[in-house]
């Protein structure tokens, strides 16, 4: 039995589709974006589609940016021998807010995990061998990347 018109179920629908959105919170957020002034939820909407459309990735550490570096990579004040090695942007963003970081990073998009059945060519490492043919002073390994397999995407 449907509880809602199609309109409302459809926008449910959408929301739950989102990661960590479940049915109940889609429900919720349905109900406050039905609220909310047209101009606002026009705005979000706008918005949402804004950054689709420019948001890509950094030439140099592929973390997510609307420019073509991003400002960490743009930063001369930055220790570019320094790589750090992250699987997502907001990995980037969880170090950057510790303030303790000078280098810049290389962010992978995912992690190698052979049980999952994700190897080298299904992330970002590919680009990191060509970023990292310069002297690297300090190389730190996040998450699920071993010293094997960083090795491994060195000598890619």
């Amino acid at each position: 039995m449907d509880y809602y018109s199609n309109q409302i179920s459809k926008l449910i629908d959408e929301l739950s589709r989102l990661p960590g959105i479940g049915a109940k919170s889609a429900s919720r957020l349905a109900f406050h974006l039905i609220h909310m002034p047209k101009e606002e939820v026009k705005r979000l909407a706008d918005t949402m589609v804004e950054a689709r459309e420019n948001v890509r990735y950094c030439k140099e550490c592929c973390t997510l940016t609307d420019q073509e570096l991003c400002p960490i990579c743009s930063n001369l004040n930055r220790d570019h021998k320094t790589i750090m090695v992250v699987e997502n942007t907001r990995d980037l963003a969880a170090y950057e807010k510790t303030g303790k970081y000078n280098g810049v990073y290389h962010v992978l998009h995912g992690a190698i995990s052979p049980m999952l059945g994700i190897g080298p060519g299904d992330i970002r490492s590919r680009s990191f061998c060509f970023m990292s043919s310069s002297p690297i002073t300090n190389f730190r390994r996040r998450k699920q990347i071993t010293q094997r397999q960083t090795g491994f995407l060195l000598q890619l």
